[in-house]
């Protein structure tokens, strides 16, 4: 990091730019005073100047060269400069030995030559103040001449060329200011020359040499990076300064073509997404997304000069507003899927976009809401409307986009999608309404004073399709809440977002019916709205209940057994059923029909190797051991009066313990089933 300068260096640099602007001021009280005396005439007055200047460089170039770049020899340079340039200005405007051409020649021909030294030396200093002086002595002529007013607008981009050679690792900032000086160079010159279009129109070449400079700003911050500086210090020489250039170009363009910004920035923005295409460098990788994304967010707002001048002098739509407002939707269209492939900074640039939208389409919005401003709705309109909806169909098929938003910032760009939509719907629906059968507004009465009802009995082919428009929106906006309501959500997504958002639309739906379609709307396009938005929403109620239905279903399955007479069968493995009083293991003795089916598996107490205690009479199949015999049915024998009653008491204490309480049922248990099954 470079060291901060010290109190002496700093007086250093004070002293040498005073004594430069005091030695030119000096030199002119010479010239001067050898006027008033006559000891000069006009030739040697011009003479010596130049020589004064040449002895000045001449100083400068000897102490460079032996001692090294310093702020008292770039003081030299400077003043050497002013000297040359008050000789010519002297020359021309005072002896009118040249002409405003031939300054212009050689002014540009004096700045070459200094740049030339500056890059010989590799001195920054040098090429800032002679962009300093270029504030206040070059500019356009105000003559008639195109090549007076064209020359001076090369100087900027020659300096900023400069800028590239120069070595700036040593002093970065300096070279960011000197970039930034050569944006305001342009900026001047094109505000100077915005007076000099008041009078000749003929200079819609001389604005072009302004925008060599915005590309050679955004190249040279791509090969030429200032890197010890940070990405937003860069963002003033790749941003900023090259929009403010085409900002400031307005009002020179304006009269040649609005086309023309629009054009430069959509070539500046192609340019860096191709610069900065695939960049191994992390960091230009980086700073390459930045830029893209800022140019993409300036590129719509140029559209809107265009789409205004084409329709501001215009009661009806006009073939240049259609153009415009459907390129720009093309060019939206290219910016969606350029978003889904590059890490760009969504949110704004939608927002950025979806705003200049909103004023490309605003001289359609209030024949969306008044139908008596839709009486001059014409093709333009059809095609506007058409290509408006097509738009909209394809951003919301861009799914991918979609889904890498938060779910808030995602609803308000529906939210915002389907405002456009009407306009869109409502547009293309009037103009094809008034297409089909032409409005008899101009046959009844030539005065607009006097309403459609006096000239006209029924209802006008635009008022039908306006009627029509708002009925196709509301169903398609209930239809849209009906399916976000019912439809399942896919795996992994979230359940209620779906939900939330068709609640939502339901809700506006259903106040675009009552506050506006219900004043708005008359005869059979208002029975149509009203009566299927209600069946859409009955529709909604049963399907809803349906599904909850089926979903409930599915839980008692996923929770339970599967039942086999149509009552849920209790899960052996929970045990709130037990302590609810319900047992999980029900005596299946008294169901013969299902003594041969499998049982569940015993429970068995954590850390033991013992089963519960629980009904072994029921469960048990093959031969268990007895204390004198072993019994092929159990621990019970199978003959005499003696097995036929412990059977009965078995069965009769089985039935208790399945009705009673759970002590009941283990006690039950261990009486029928003996010592064997006691785990005690």
């Amino acid at each position: 990091m470079k060291q901060p300068l010290t109190t002496e260096q700093k007086v250093i640099r004070a002293a040498a730019v005073l004594g430069s602007i005091i030695t030119f001021i000096g030199a002119s009280f010479g010239v001067a005073l050898a006027i008033q005396s006559g000891l000069l005439g006009p030739v040697g007055r011009a003479v010596g100047a130049l020589l004064f200047a040449l002895i000045l460089l001449g100083i400068g170039v000897r102490i460079d060269i032996r001692h090294g770049a310093q702020p008292g020899v770039t003081a030299l340079y400077a003043t050497s400069f002013l000297v040359v340039l008050a000789d010519l200005a002297y020359m021309t405007h005072s002896q009118h030995w040249l002409s405003p051409t031939g300054l212009n020649v050689a002014a540009l021909a004096v700045w070459i030559a200094f740049l030339g030294m500056a890059i010989w030396r590799k001195n920054m200093w040098l090429v800032l103040c002679m962009c300093i002086a270029f504030l206040f002595f070059a500019g356009p002529i105000f003559d008639h001449s195109v090549a007076n007013a064209l020359l001076p607008m090369f100087y900027p981009p020659l300096a900023l060329v400069c800028t590239w050679i120069i070595p700036s690792t040593t002093t970065p900032r300096l070279a960011v200011a000197t970039r930034l000086l050569t944006a305001a160079m342009l900026i001047r010159q094109l505000i100077l020359l915005s007076f000099v279009t008041w009078f000749q129109n003929d200079l819609g070449s001389v604005p072009l040499v302004a925008y060599v400079g915005v590309f050679l700003l955004i190249i040279g911050d791509r090969y030429f990076p200032i890197r010890q500086l940070s990405l937003n210090t860069r963002n003033f020489t790749s941003i900023y300064a090259p929009a403010a250039v085409i900002l400031t170009s307005y009002t020179v363009i304006w009269w040649v073509s609005p086309w023309v910004p629009v054009v430069v920035t959509l070539a500046a923005t192609t340019l860096i997404g191709v610069l900065r295409f695939r960049a191994r460098d992390p960091e230009q990788a980086a700073h390459g997304d930045v830029c893209l994304s800022a140019w993409l967010g300036i590129l719509p707002f140029t559209f809107v000069p265009v789409i205004i001048d084409a329709g501001a002098t215009a009661e009806r739509r006009t073939l240049p507003e259609t153009i415009s407002v459907v390129v720009f939707l093309v060019v939206f269209a290219a910016v969606l899927v350029l978003m889904r492939f590059r890490a760009a900074h969504k949110v704004p640039l939608l927002t950025a976009w979806s705003v200049a939208l909103f004023f490309a389409i605003h001289n359609w919005i209030p024949s969306t809401i008044f139908s008596s401003l839709a009486r001059y709705a014409s093709a333009y309109d059809l095609a506007v409307g058409l290509a408006l909806i097509a738009f909209l169909g394809f951003a919301a098929s861009q799914f991918r986009l979609w889904r890498s938003l938060k779910p808030a910032v995602r609803n308000l760009f529906a939210a915002a999608g389907l405002l456009f939509s009407v306009v869109g719907i409502v547009t293309a629906s009037t103009a094809i309404g008034e297409l089909v059968s032409p409005n008899c507004y101009s046959k009844g009465s030539s005065t607009p004073e006097i309403g459609l009802d006096s000239a006209c009995a029924g209802p006008q082919g635009f008022q039908v399709g306006f009627f029509v428009g708002h009925m196709i929106v509301s169903i398609s906006w209930m239809a849209l809440a009906a399916w976000l309501i019912v439809k399942r959500p896919r795996p992994g997504a979230d359940p209620k977002a779906a939900r939330v958002a068709g609640l939502v639309i339901a809700i506006c739906a259903t106040a675009k019916l009552v506050l506006f379609d219900m004043a708005s709307l008359s005869g059979i396009p208002r029975v149509i709205t009203f009566v299927v938005c209600g069946l859409l929403l009955i529709a909604v109620a049963v399907l809803g209940e349906q599904r909850n239905g089926d979903s409930a279903g599915r839980k008692d399955v996923a929770s339970g057994s599967l039942p086999a007479n149509g009552n849920a069968v209790p899960n052996p493995y929970d045990d709130s059923a037990t302590q609810e009083g319900v047992d999980p293991f029900p005596n299946v003795s008294s169901q013969p029909a299902f003594a041969d089916a499998p049982q569940p598996p015993e429970r068995r107490n954590p850390g033991t190797e013992n089963p519960e205690p629980r009904i072994s009479v029921a469960v048990s199949r093959g031969p268990e051991p007895a204390p004198e015999q072993k019994s092929p049915q159990g621990p019970f024998p199978e003959h005499g009066d003696m097995a036929n009653e412990k059977t009965k008491t078995a069965t009769e204490h089985g039935q208790a313990a399945g009705n009673g309480t759970p002590a009941a049922r283990e006690a039950s248990g261990r009486d029928i089933a003996g010592p064997e099954a006691d785990p005690r």
